[in-house]
């Protein structure tokens, strides 16, 4: 809800459910009454004080307020539960937007559940980073884009199926998810950025038709037009997936670029389309990290089931140059010496 913030906050401060006192220190859960331009009224919620006191199942009410003041609760602050020891939280369908961080290092979290009719698009960046009991959670099923760093480090989560309407998949959204053996793609969805699922526990991979490269003009910052390729599959997008075995791109993708699948020792087959034209090697990311080529370290890979024929896979551009990388020799010799099989079905 586009909002003109007038922030009338409440005098009253509710104490959270079961609030706790650790130490002399307790905490609040705050519901700050807000007007929107409409004239509207809704409230937003956030925790003051000890963070920690703060433990158990945290249920958002749909409502806030008495008389005329009583409103739908359809915002969570930024940093709003950061830090609690909650074991559950459940989100009511009034909820509209979840501000950055809201309940990241909830080291306790194991349950998060959007009821039924959210309006939620947004996983927010970093939204439940460091939740790392963090096993099941209920997507809300309008969701279009998971944010950077949503998920990370949520080293217990079992998240077997998107939401259809997923179109993006941020930047080390998924990273450090051992548990995450398995995931269901949604056929809608546009892109996977760089490093999103970066150390996870996926064993196979089925990128679906929807994934592809954009290419745009744009204007930069001197007001000249320049052309800007957004990758479908992001660098390092599955990069340090260990136990990754079977990879299989629906998607129109264009390149694969630097570590897409670098250290993945256990991958042995991959199915690509006759739309790749390059294969990355190792690259610098600015002001960021260096990672190696596309296919680096997996020597496992003995099969490459292409859609294309021979005389197409000829034209693909594969970067067969070598680099050492802090020490380690990053190449593309394992997607070079596996075994093709051209104009393949799958």
């Amino acid at each position: 809800m586009k909002a003109k913030f007038i922030s009338v906050l409440l005098a009253v401060l509710v104490a959270a459910t079961g609030a706790a006192f650790i130490s002399g220190c307790s905490v609040n859960k705050n519901f700050i009454l807000n007007i929107d331009e409409d004239g509207n009224k809704y409230y937003s919620v956030k925790c003051s004080g000890y963070a920690p006191a703060l433990d158990g199942v945290l249920e958002i009410p749909e409502t806030y307020g008495e008389g005329e003041d009583n409103a739908p609760v359809t915002h969570i602050e930024e940093n709003a539960f950061r830090g609690t020891n909650v074991t559950e939280v459940v989100l009511p369908s009034s909820v509209k937007s979840i501000g950055m961080a809201a309940f990241a290092n909830c080291y306790k979290l194991k349950k998060v559940t959007y009821k039924e009719g959210s309006a939620v698009t947004e996983i927010s960046q970093g939204q439940f980073a460091f939740c790392r009991a963090l096993e099941q959670i209920v997507l809300p099923a309008n969701l279009k884009t998971i944010g950077v760093k949503a998920f990370t480090q949520c080293e217990h989560l079992v998240l077997p199926k998107l939401p259809e309407s997923v179109t993006e998949i941020g930047a080390l959204a998924f990273s450090e998810c051992g548990f995450l053996e398995s995931i269901i793609l949604p056929q809608g969805l546009k892109t996977i950025g760089e490093r999103a699922f970066y150390m996870c526990g996926l064993k196979e991979l089925a990128v679906p038709e929807s994934v592809a490269d954009k290419v745009e003009t744009v204007e930069n910052d001197k007001g000249e037009k320049e052309t800007k390729t957004t990758y479908g599959l992001g660098v390092g997008a599955f990069w340090c997936c260990e136990q990754l075995k079977t990879v299989k791109i629906y998607g129109r993708v264009q390149t694969l670029p630097s570590s897409v699948f670098g250290y993945c020792p256990a991958l042995e087959e991959i199915y690509l389309p006759d739309s790749i034209k390059t294969i990355e090697g190792a690259r610098y990311v600015e002001g960021a990290f260096y990672c190696g080529h596309a296919f680096h370290n997996d020597p496992a890979l003995k099969t490459v089931y292409y859609a294309g024929s021979a005389e197409q896979w000829a034209q693909v551009d594969i970067k067969d140059n070598v680099v050492t990388i802090s020490g380690e020799k990053s190449d593309n010799t394992a997607i070079l010496n596996a075994q093709k099989h051209f104009n393949a079905e799958y």
